[in-house]
């Protein structure tokens, strides 16, 4: 659980970064990585690893 203010600190900062590029999922977990200084790697494996 990353918190409401974590989350919102997230979405946030992917806004800032890619609001006039094309958004990708690499950066998006990476910043969410960043931001709650945790390895998401277990949360999102089951959804983006083939």
């Amino acid at each position: 659980h990353l918190g409401k203010e974590v989350m919102y600190e997230i979405l946030r900062r992917y806004y800032e970064e890619y609001k006039f590029e094309n958004a990708d999922i690499t950066g998006f977990i990476n910043i969410c990585e960043e931001v709650s200084e945790k390895d998401l790697s277990e949360f999102f494996s089951p959804y983006f690893d083939n």
